[in-house]
């Protein structure tokens, strides 16, 4: 029984979770996270948000990307939240401290709308309360969205990852459908009568399986992406890209043509698989590829 209630534990929280180990350190990291605030904390917040990691308990530790980018090392999935990921995401903000959040396409998780208008909303309250000023209308101004340009994310960044479906493999399948996923997190920004707008770069965009049977040419379509606002001086669509679920010789289609081995590899690990991913974690570690884990 003892054992039998030790896995269902470790299973809820890495269903619950998304965890970036880091390539240099082959073990899995974990946080335990505790919403309960001191009579203290009560007093010293002016405001409703309880920022969880100017309280140190989560994303506070960064790990680099061989693409120069940072990403939180901890975040949180929203696959299993439907049509809660709005306030899911809200009260994950405010009173867990993620700045993780990890959706994926309407083929998929279907909730990347609910994902960006929960970040457009705490980040219109957050930039209202620091301005004192309750005619302000830029939501985005100043903060919390990925605007640096090394993505160098500190505690007030906002950090999205989505994903592309197996049926949206191919160059111009593939475009296609981040634009699609672009505009859902966006749709605030879109529909908003503001006259000031910034809107949400992708931080990473994953290849979510390579299972849709062209992963080059698929691959090729997301560095297209990431290079084209670069190269024109603008803000970007995309920051960094990414792969999830891939095997050693998923892995080695890429290297072998010689594109940039991607930032991440998300795939399932925990203590129960971690033997048989021994294998795909030292090549990971070898191309400086960082291994994004998820439980299932």
């Amino acid at each position: 029984m003892i054992q039998i209630s030790i896995l269902i534990i470790i299973v809820a929280f890495f269903l619950l979770n998304i965890i970036v180990v880091a390539a240099n350190d082959s073990s899995i990291a974990a946080a335990s996270v505790s919403t309960t605030k001191t009579n203290k904390q009560k007093h010293e917040h002016k405001h409703e948000h309880d920022d969880g990691l100017n309280n140190g308990l989560l994303g506070a530790v960064l790990i680099k990307l061989n693409d120069g980018n940072s990403i939180p090392q901890i975040g949180m999935g929203v696959a299993l939240t439907g049509s809660k990921t709005y306030n899911s995401v809200i009260y994950a903000l405010q009173h867990v401290g993620y700045r993780l959040f990890d959706t994926a396409s309407e083929e998929s998780y279907n909730n990347e709308d609910q994902v960006g208008n929960a970040i457009y909303d705490y980040n219109y309250d957050i930039n209202r309360s620091n301005n004192c000023n309750d005619d302000y209308d830029d939501p985005n101004s100043g903060d919390a969205s990925s605007s640096s340009d090394n993505n160098s994310n500190n505690n007030n960044t906002i950090f999205v990852t989505t994903k592309l479906w197996d049926t949206d493999h191919g160059f111009y399948n593939t475009i296609k459908a981040f634009m699609i996923s672009y505009r859902e997190l966006n749709l605030q920004n879109i529909e908003n009568k503001h006259q000031h707008k910034q809107f949400k770069p992708i931080d990473l965009y994953l290849m979510h399986s390579p299972y849709g049977g062209r992963i080059l040419e698929t691959y090729d379509a997301m560095l297209y992406i990431q290079a084209q606002q670069q190269s024109q001086g603008k803000n970007p669509l995309l920051r960094s890209i990414g792969v999830s679920n891939f095997d050693i010789r998923h892995l080695e289609v890429i290297r072998i043509n010689n594109r940039p081995m991607p930032t991440i590899n998300q795939i399932e690990m925990h203590p129960l698989v971690y033997k048989q991913r021994k294998e795909l974690i030292d090549y990971c570690h070898q191309h400086q590829i960082q291994i994004q884990a998820f439980g299932s």
